[in-house]
């Protein structure tokens, strides 16, 4: 898994540019940790703009990863994007951990 930031540290990641296949619908995610959004979380990106298409911004404050989505707008399909993860807080439960990201119909 992915760890972006823990309580006292943040930090980012950003995938490589892809196309999204035509049937794609939602991103699914496992996800832990309390940081949640609208800044800190799991974002889909257009390329062309950096504009956010989903995004997955809702902690929980536990350290069992649970499943988490993002839907993705209906003209999203063979777009150009990147998926950025961010955990933009410091503090207690200010942390971001993603595992399994997949995208389904």
């Amino acid at each position: 898994y992915l760890i972006l930031g823990h309580d006292n540290e943040k930090g980012t990641a950003r995938s490589p540019n892809f196309k999204l296949p035509s049937d794609v619908t939602k991103i699914k995610l496992r996800r832990c940790g309390g940081n949640d959004g609208p800044d800190s979380g799991f974002f889909v990106k257009r390329a062309s703009d950096d504009s956010t298409l989903c995004s997955a911004t809702n902690g929980e404050n536990t350290n069992s990863f649970r499943d988490d989505e993002c839907n993705l707008p209906g003209n999203a399909a063979g777009q150009e994007v990147y998926y950025f993860m961010a955990d933009t807080k410091s503090g207690g439960w200010s942390k971001t951990f993603i595992d399994d990201i997949r995208m389904e119909r």
